[in-house]
C-alpha cells in the first residue's frame, strides 16, 4: 500500500515496483505517473478510506493471478526509472541545455 498525498512521491514506489510488489497506490497525480490501474499497479482514491480497503482486499484475494501485474511494474521501472536511463536522460538534457545557451551567445 503506497500511500501519498497531493503532490508527493518518493522513490519508495519504485523500489517496490522494481521488486514486483504488488502496489495498491493513491490516485493522485503524480502516482498516475507511473501507476496505470490494473496494468502495473492497482489505485485508489487518497481520501476515500472504504475504497481502498475493498481495493486493497480484492487485491489481495487475487494475487496469484496478478503475475503480468508484478511483471508490468518491475518492467515499468526497468523501462523508464533505470539508473541507466535516467543517467541519459539527464546527460541528454544537458546536452540541449548547453548547445542552447552556445547558441543564444553566439
Amino acid at each position: 500500500m503506497y500511500l501519498a498525498a497531493p503532490h508527493v512521491f518518493s522513490t519508495g514506489l519504485l523500489e517496490a515496483m522494481a521488486c514486483g510488489t504488488l502496489v495498491v497506490a493513491s490516485d493522485t497525480a503524480p502516482v498516475r505517473e507511473v501507476v496505470q490501474d490494473g496494468v502495473n499497479g492497482f489505485l485508489c482514491d487518497f481520501w476515500d478510506h472504504e475504497q481502498m480497503a475493498q481495493k486493497l482486499a480484492d487485491v489481495l484475494a487475487r494475487a496469484p493471478q496478478l503475475g503480468h501485474v508484478r511483471r508490468n511494474a518491475r518492467q515499468t521501472v526497468l523501462r523508464s526509472y533505470d539508473a541507466d536511463v535516467q543517467t541519459r536522460r539527464f546527460m541528454d538534457l544537458i546536452e540541449t541545455s548547453m548547445q542552447s545557451r552556445g547558441e543564444s551567445q553566439a
